[in-house]
């Protein structure tokens, strides 16, 4: 009778990829001025995710003018909007109660990539992929033109 030796590899996931569920949960382009374009990010997951080092566009992995996140720690249940416009102005149009990373939060080519009025998208990964590497696209949403409610 012939024996096997099975070999179990523990391998340790990043806390940085355990329980995240990042989500795109609203977008808002041409918002007709009031508070340019803005998108909110929530974390779904049970574990607190740092952002530092994500990066987000709207020209898909090789459109190479998207944004990278500082660092912020975004926590279970949280959302927090993605805001063209400076946070202040934007709480003071939606309320002081919101978390808003405005365009000075960011680096890279483009601290914010305008949402197009015509339909857009918005994609998010966990590192930049121009730069080569590994990277995982977190979170993607398309969305169609733009309509004013009454």
């Amino acid at each position: 009778m012939r024996k096997f030796l099975l070999l179990a590899a523990l391998v340790e996931i990043p806390e940085r990829y355990r329980k995240a569920a990042l989500e795109i949960t609203e977008v808002m382009s041409n918002s007709g001025g009031a508070t340019d374009d803005w998108w909110e990010l929530t974390n779904a997951g049970s574990s607190a995710v740092d952002l530092n080092g994500y990066y987000w566009d709207d020209n898909g992995p090789n459109g190479n003018d998207g944004a990278l996140f500082g660092s912020f720690i975004i926590n279970p249940g949280q959302s927090v909007v993605i805001s063209e416009i400076d946070a202040a102005a934007f709480q003071n149009v939606w309320g002081s109660g919101i978390t808003v990373l405005d365009q000075t939060f960011f680096s890279a080519p483009d601290t914010f990539s305008g949402l197009s009025s015509g339909g857009d998208q918005i994609e998010l990964w966990d590192a930049d992929p121009n730069l080569g590497g590994t990277f995982n696209l977190v979170a993607s949403v398309s969305f169609g033109a733009a309509t004013r409610g009454t």
